[in-house]
């Protein structure tokens, strides 16, 4: 994310040619990587190649590996922008996607979410918030600042209100598997009329506990 900061339009960090200079992105991951968390699974951490990657090494600090606690892949694709004023006015924005951010030009649709007044409370972001925050996830110790972070952002997300994207009147977020002890709930309902399910990483158990009389 500071990195992208750092590109100018239809630029590649891997191009020779772009004109983005190791200055450039040293630049941005200094000015932001103290404001960052990333929450992301222990086993898909990797260092970018490329001849200006050397400065990633100022991301490290930035990275908080976790491991799913009764199996599977820690993997959310949930981003959480909080914006902050002068006056101390606070406002959120949500992003999910449906792939890893990267700078692949592969097919990718993203959910943003805005906050707003008489929008849609999404509880169970907080939720997972706190459940990152616990630290009962995490691969080695959790830094202070990135668990006061995690704890400050759920905190303001639990008094949030989003807006639906048009055509939608609800909206709800499922955390599932982040508890260390038992199965998370089964949140949907057993009879439905109309279900549309978008997932690459969904497996045949998961689907066929969904009614099959659509």
């Amino acid at each position: 994310l500071p990195t992208a900061f750092a590109l100018r339009s239809g630029l590649s960090v891997e191009d020779a040619d772009s004109g983005l200079t190791p200055l450039d992105v040293l630049d941005a991951l200094r000015s932001y990587s103290d404001r960052i968390t990333v929450c992301c699974d222990a086993g898909g951490i990797a260092l970018p190649s490329g001849p200006r990657m050397g400065v990633f090494a100022f991301l490290e600090k930035t990275v908080v590996p976790m491991r799913a606690p009764r199996g599977g892949v820690f993997h959310p694709k949930a981003w959480v922008v909080r914006f902050r004023d002068d006056d101390d006015y606070v406002v959120h924005r949500l992003l999910v996607a449906s792939r890893n951010l990267t700078f692949d030009r592969s097919w990718d649709t993203v959910l943003q979410l805005d906050e707003v007044d008489d929008g849609v409370a999404l509880p169970g972001l907080a939720r997972l918030l706190r459940a990152c925050a616990d630290g009962s996830m995490v691969v080695g110790p959790l830094g202070r600042q990135h668990r006061e972070r995690l704890e400050s952002l759920a905190q303001t997300l639990a008094r949030a209100r989003f807006s639906p994207p048009p055509g939608f009147s609800d909206l709800k977020v499922h955390p599932f598997g982040t508890s260390t002890v038992s199965r998370s709930p089964w949140p949907f309902p057993n009879v439905v009329s109309r279900a549309l399910v978008i997932s690459p990483f969904l497996k045949r158990s998961f689907l066929d506990r969904f009614p099959s009389d659509w």
